[in-house]
């Protein structure tokens, strides 16, 4: 069926990562995600809130949604440079930082939300990802699954033959190009704010 052919439920529709280095050394951290009023914003609204009961004082949040702080990428290298301390987002956005990124865009990785869920609180999982881009500079401090990869198409399109020639967005990740291409359908890698 076309919808769990396109639910390429990469378990984190959102990650944050953080610039592990600086953060420490700063009494202001600066949570930046693209996106406003939805469940990116919120979760860095709850971490925020929890922050603060943990380290009363210790630590003042600013919440920049709605690509506040730049466009995607700037907001990448901006916690890659320590100037800003966390960024919520799809880990395809990620992928220039470090390929294995999109192994979270992978197809079928997933089977549904529970084994989503499943994955994110495996303590050896949870522990591995959050400390196996150490390499780069960044930690992982959360990762939510938002929702399943979901196509909305103005035409009716029940099956694989329907999509062939219509334009999809996809976010510029091989493993969400290829699969489009290879249905024969236009994948098209349009800047977010779009």
């Amino acid at each position: 069926m076309i919808s769990n052919l396109l639910k390429t439920a990469a378990f984190a529709t959102a990650l944050t990562v953080s610039s592990f280095l600086t953060a420490q050394a700063q009494s202001t951290m600066k949570l930046a995600t693209a996106t406003i009023n939805d469940v990116q914003h919120e979760w860095i609204k709850v971490f925020a809130d929890e922050l603060a009961e943990r380290a009363p004082g210790a630590v003042k949040t600013e919440i920049y949604p709605a690509s506040q702080l730049g466009a995607i990428p700037r907001m990448s290298e901006g916690v890659l440079l320590g100037t800003i301390e966390a960024f919520t987002t799809p880990t395809s956005f990620m992928s220039n930082v470090d390929p294995r990124f999109q192994a979270f865009d992978v197809p079928g990785l997933f089977t549904s939300p529970e084994d989503v869920h499943a994955a994110l609180h495996n303590p050896e999982f949870r522990d591995h990802l959050e400390t196996m881009f150490l390499n780069k500079g960044l930690r992982v401090i959360g990762a939510i699954y938002n929702s399943p990869t979901v196509l909305f198409t103005m035409e009716d399109a029940k099956t694989l033959e329907d999509v062939k020639g219509l334009k999809i967005r996809t976010f510029a990740s091989p493993l969400q190009i290829e699969p489009m291409e290879q249905i024969g359908a236009i994948p098209c890698r349009w800047p977010f704010p779009k």
